[in-house]
């Protein structure tokens, strides 16, 4: 069996690591800015679930994709 080529390796590590990552960064999601007041976390939301996608990959990056829809679910009812 043959390895995989260098190009094949670098459009897996750009579609399931660096894309993710790059989609919650960019996000426009308005929970994402907002620190509430009183917290002794010194990150937002949108570094904590960039640090998140960063250790985790393509887990973490469902995983951010299931709680804005979760939060969309729940606020129209």
């Amino acid at each position: 069996m043959e390895p995989f080529s260098t190009f094949t390796a670098w459009v897996a590590v750009i579609v399931g690591y660096l894309a993710p990552l790059a989609y919650v960064a960019c996000a426009t999601a308005s929970n994402l800015t907002n620190t509430k007041r009183g917290s002794s976390c010194p990150f937002s939301p949108r570094a904590g679930w960039v640090l998140i996608v960063l250790f985790t990959g393509l887990l973490g990056w469902l995983l951010f994709i299931y709680s804005q829809y979760k939060k969309r679910t729940t606020s129209k009812l």
